[in-house]
This record gives C-alpha cells, sequence and structure tokens, in this order.
C-alpha cells in the first residue's frame, strides 16, 4: 500500500451543475470529504491500547489482558490470583486505576459506536467509506465555466467510494481521473461517468505523476 496517493480530477459539464458541484463540495476552495460521505462526530475516538484493553476487559477476549504487568498489585491487593481468571476481575482492577476512565469512558464509546455504526472509531469507518484513512489534503483547485480540475493528496490509497458516489450523484458529469503513488509504483487514468469506469488507460506511473504534478506546480505558483 502506498504512503500517499495524488490524485488530479478533471470535471467537465453543464456550467449550472459544476457550479452546483463547487458550491456543494469545493466551499472555500477547498475538498472535505465529509461533503460527500459525513462521519458521525461520536467517531472520533482515538485508536490507542489503552482503548483496546479497555474494550478487550468490557467486551472482547479478557484473556489477552490476564496477564499485564499493571495488574499484578492491584490483584495482590484484591487477593486475585495473578494472572487474572475472569473478566470481572480484570475490570475490577482497571477501575481501581486513578486513571480508569482513560481505558473505560472510550471502550464504551466505542463499542456503542459499533452498535450505531458499525465500527468503533474514525479509522474502521473512514476506510470503508472514504476509502482512505484521512480526509484530503493539500488541495489544489482550478474552477473555468465549463470545467473544474482537482487535485489533493490522499493517505493510502485512492478515495473510490467518494469519487463513485460523486459521480453517481452528478450523472451529467464527466470525471477524468488520474492518479499514482508517490513511490511511482503504480497509477491510473480512467473516465468516472455514472459511477463507471471507462476509457480506461495503461500509462506509466511517472507518466500520469507529471501530468498531475505539471497540474499541482502551475497552481501552487500561479
Amino acid at each position: 500500500m502506498a504512503d500517499y496517493v495524488t490524485s488530479l480530477i478533471d470535471i467537465t459539464g453543464a456550467p449550472a451543475r459544476l457550479a452546483d458541484f463547487q458550491a456543494t463540495h469545493l466551499a472555500n476552495g477547498t475538498f472535505d470529504f465529509n461533503t460527500v460521505h459525513p462521519m458521525p462526530p461520536e467517531l472520533e475516538i482515538e485508536s490507542s491500547s489503552a482503548v483496546e484493553t479497555g474494550y478487550a476487559a468490557l467486551y472482547g477476549d479478557w484473556r489477552e489482558e490476564v496477564g499485564r504487568w499493571m495488574f499484578k498489585e492491584p490483584a495482590k491487593e484484591f487477593g486475585f490470583p495473578f494472572p487474572l481468571e475472569s473478566r470481572e476481575q480484570v475490570i475490577r482492577c482497571l477501575e481501581s486505576f486513578d486513571c480508569a476512565d482513560m481505558y473505560l469512558v472510550p471502550a464504551r464509546a466505542y463499542h456503542e459506536n459499533v452498535q450505531n455504526y458499525g465500527h468503533g472509531d474514525w479509522y474502521g469507518w473512514c476506510t470503508e467509506h472514504w476509502g482512505t484513512k484521512w480526509n484530503a489534503s493539500d488541495v489544489r483547485l482550478l474552477v473555468a465555466d465549463e470545467h473544474i480540475s482537482l487535485s489533493f493528496v490522499s493517505a493510502g490509497s485512492y478515495p473510490k467510494p467518494i469519487l463513485k458516489t460523486l459521480s453517481l450523484s452528478y450523472p451529467e458529469l464527466m470525471f477524468h481521473v488520474r492518479y499514482y503513488d508517490e513511490h511511482f509504483r503504480w497509477a491510473r487514468d480512467f473516465v468516472l461517468t455514472k459511477g463507471k469506469e471507462t476509457q480506461k488507460q495503461k500509462r506509466p506511473p511517472r507518466d500520469v505523476a507529471a501530468e498531475v504534478e505539471a497540474f499541482r506546480g502551475a497552481q501552487q505558483t500561479g
């Protein structure tokens, strides 16, 4: 998987539809995936080992936690065997810490998010709904009456669900997509219309990258 992927999307069509696209998705000269698939704010939970420990203790495989060194002292105080022998003992030891909320509060929120959204935190949700773990960054934009050029950087992969949804939402518009990974291992060049990929071209990654970066450089200096 690439570390970063740089995309260039040339969008053509009727001026009225392009204006609607710009107003909805390119406000203030940027591009926010939330305008396409809004992420529920409840998913803004930090991914950390503390949350994983709390979740395992409350809902997951508590056996993975029984031998943690931090439980040795509270186990002794409570008269529990060490390693611990039950979920109840793991939870009791966690609750005894001054920092118990660091483990248990986000773990409970994580569990509720799984029930409501299918994912406990932002990472899994973004990967499914955006196709990449973070929002678009380093956005470059050129707007004309019958043409919009949009370039951005995404983490790890091209945001396929985002562009497919946009194409389905604006069936009158044509999206010419080019993107490449930062190590020039692969690239793609195709047209997206009504959610379908057409006019696919097999091209060397460095050739695609040169076109993408020529646009980005012009917008940076222009």
